[in-house]
């Protein structure tokens, strides 16, 4: 519960200071701190989609590694 009311609170933040930043920077005409919110806010999911395509790869060699030395074992079963 208590993660619940901190990811709230921390969203809520988020919230204010990008409303904050991103009118008065656009108003202002102060880019560079728009683009510093804007730009991972927007690239956040094609780093998370890359990240997860990585670790599924990194298991599916891990698995065919498994396979080829169980393949490549000798039986232990009885003869």
């Amino acid at each position: 519960m208590r993660y619940r009311v901190a990811f709230v609170v921390g969203m809520g933040c988020w919230a204010v200071v990008l409303k904050w930043v991103l009118l008065d920077g656009i108003l202002e005409g102060r880019w560079l701190a728009t683009a510093a919110l804007v730009v991972p806010t927007l690239l956040a999911p094609v780093v998370l989609w890359w990240l997860r395509r990585r670790r599924i790869a990194e298991g599916e060699a891990m698995l065919a590694e498994i396979r080829a030395a169980r393949n490549d074992a000798p039986p232990t079963g009885p003869s």
